[in-house]
Parts: structure tokens; C-alpha cells; sequence
């Protein structure tokens, strides 16, 4: 069982069988344990709450990255104490807890740096980009994503290239050129196919559509969200999929189908509802303010808006609270 896991883990997660794979965790969990094998143990605790986090069960991820954390620590092994903090620190970014991420990924790269180990550091500040991504901080963030291609560039890195590649194209185009939107989307996408990583192209999927609606192309970015929406279903990825839906309902919008943007809107904030996504949720539902001014609806724009100022002033969002407010300014 444990070598079964361990020779079908890069299938599972180049296909996106997150469900497969964290059933076959579990029996490889129990063999190990049998054998009583604490090295085995810690990989397997590592591997099974990384397909939790790809699912956004996060407690449970939580709770095996912590019983891997304890074996590593055991084996005093310290590139798997860093690689579990640099997955907890994931989990600390998809929940709006920034401060726990910072340190979690401090951690993680003075070991990477101490080991020299190029990957993981590269590894380490593309998750601080995505922190900074996510915190509206668009400059900081393409920094620390070039810094990052750069190692990765060198080291040959080509499964840490995708993710990165896809966040420099999801950058604002106000903060850089047409052309690189372009060439860090088409990269990403072919090192996706040269891979068969279904996950990655699922991902991938979503990058084409965010940089080809910024580029106001909206026929080529629907049929990408709709090939990636599909692909996101099916593997469970419901985090992507809730982007996804919001970039179909600003396409909508362009379109002037409104109805059907606000549909998309309200689908794609229930998903992140349900994940605790509250940064995501409020930056949908500023938007869903948008499109009730755009049908005249005055008071719902309103209230809508000013129930995303109150998160955002509570949670510290400066930015987001800037733009929310410049919004209310202009009723």
C-alpha cells in the first residue's frame, strides 16, 4: 500500500484525483502505522493534508500537517518541517490570516536558505507574492514573482514555474504591459500541456480567462472560463471555481447582461462563503454593487457597498476600503 501511494501520488496530482488520492492516504496510513515506519508516517501525513488543502478542507489538512509536523520533528528532518510550514502557511493565506503566513513562512525559508535549497526558497517568496496578490499590494507582488521565475528559471524548476507564471499574469494590466500578460498566460499554459498536469491546466484555464478579459478580448476569455469551470467541477477545486464564476460575471457585465452577471456573482460568492474565503467574498460583492448600479438600484448598490466597508474597515483592508469608499463618494 505504501508503495502504491508513493508511485501514484504524481498521477493523482497531475490529474487532480484529490478524492482518490486522500482514500488511498488513508490506507497507506494505517500500513505505516502497523509497521510502525515514523518517516513514512510523516510523508503520508504531509501528502494526504495537501489533497485536503487542494479540496479547501482545511481542518482536516490542518490536523494531519500537524501530526506530520511532530514526526518530522522527531526525525529532526528539517526540509520536512519546512515544507509542512510552507503548506500550513498556505491554508494561513486562503483564511485571511496574514501575520500567522508571514511567520510560517519566515520559518520556512531561513531552513530552505540554511539548505540551500534554491526550490524551496523560490517556493517561499512565491507564496509571499501570493499573500501580497491577495492583499491588493499588485507592485510588491510582481517583484517577488519575478524574483522567484528568476531561481526557478535557473534551477529548471518547471513545476514551480506554472503557479508563479500563472500569478504574473493575473497582475492588474494598469501595473504592467499587454504583451507580458500575454507571454506569462501562453507559458503557463504550454508548460501545463508539456506536463499533463490537469490540475495546473485547470488553473491555468482560469489565467487565460483573467488575462484575456483584461486585454477586453471576451469571446476567447468565455471559452476558457467555460473549459476550465468544467475541469474545476469535476476535480473539486472549488476555491478556482469560485474565481472563475467571478470573472464570468465581470465578462457578463461587459456584455451588459446583467441578470445573468449577478447570477454568476451570487453562485461564486456562496462558494467562498463556504470556505471562509472572506477577502474574495467582499471583493465579489463589491462588484455585485457595480452591477446593481448598473441597473439603477441605487439603495441595493448602497447597501451592498457599505457592507463591504464594514468588513473591510474591521479586517484592515486599507485597500479594498479605499475603493469601496470611493464608490459610495460617487452615489
Amino acid at each position: 500500500v505504501l508503495a502504491f501511494a508513493d508511485v501514484l501520488t504524481p498521477a493523482w496530482k497531475a490529474r487532480g484525483r484529490y478524492t482518490q488520492a486522500r482514500q488511498a492516504y488513508r490506507l497507506a496510513h494505517d500500513a505505516a502505522r502497523q509497521l510502525d515506519v515514523i518517516s513514512q508516517l510523516a510523508v503520508n501525513f504531509l501528502r494526504w493534508g495537501e489533497a485536503c488543502i487542494e479540496q479547501n478542507d482545511y481542518d482536516e489538512a490542518k490536523n494531519l500537517l500537524t501530526d506530520s509536523l511532530a514526526a518530522y520533528q522527531q526525525q529532526s528532518d528539517q526540509d520536512g518541517i519546512a515544507r509542512v510550514q510552507f503548506h500550513l502557511a498556505r491554508i494561513a493565506i486562503e483564511q485571511n490570516e496574514h501575520e500567522k503566513a508571514e511567520r510560517l513562512l519566515d520559518n520556512s525559508q531561513a531552513i530552505w536558505v540554511q539548505l540551500n535549497s534554491q526550490i524551496g526558497v523560490a517556493s517561499a517568496i512565491f507564496r509571499r507574492a501570493m499573500l501580497q496578490y491577495n492583499l491588493g499590494e499588485f507592485v510588491t507582488a510582481k517583484k517577488l514573482l519575478e524574483e522567484a521565475l528568476q531561481i526557478q528559471e535557473a534551477v529548471q524548476d518547471k513545476q514551480g514555474m506554472m503557479p508563479t507564471l500563472r500569478l504574473l499574469a493575473q497582475i492588474p494590466l494598469a501595473f504592467q504591459t499587454k504583451e507580458e500578460i500575454e507571454e506569462y498566460s501562453n507559458r503557463a499554459y504550454q508548460l501545463s500541456q508539456d506536463l499533463n498536469d490537469k490540475a495546473e491546466m485547470a488553473a491555468t484555464l482560469f489565467t487565460l480567462t483573467v488575462a484575456y478579459r483584461q486585454l477586453r478580448d471576451v469571446n476567447t476569455a468565455f471559452q476558457y472560463a467555460k473549459n476550465g469551470l468544467e475541469l474545476l467541477k469535476h476535480m473539486g477545486l472549488q476555491r478556482t471555481e469560485a474565481f472563475v464564476l467571478f470573472e464570468i460575471s465581470m465578462l457578463l457585465e461587459i456584455r451588459e447582461d446583467f441578470q445573468e452577471a449577478i447570477r454568476a456573482a451570487n453562485e461564486s460568492m456562496q462558494i467562498l462563503k463556504n470556505l471562509q474565503d472572506l477577502i474574495m467574498f467582499n471583493r465579489v460583492k463589491m462588484h455585485l454593487g457595480d452591477l446593481y448600479q448598473q441597473l439603477n438600484q441605487k439603495d441595493l448598490a448602497k447597501n451592498t457597498w457599505l457592507e463591504v466597508a464594514k468588513y473591510a474597515s474591521e479586517a484592515k483592508q486599507h485597500i479594498l476600503l479605499i475603493y469601496v469608499n470611493e464608490k459610495l463618494s460617487m452615489l
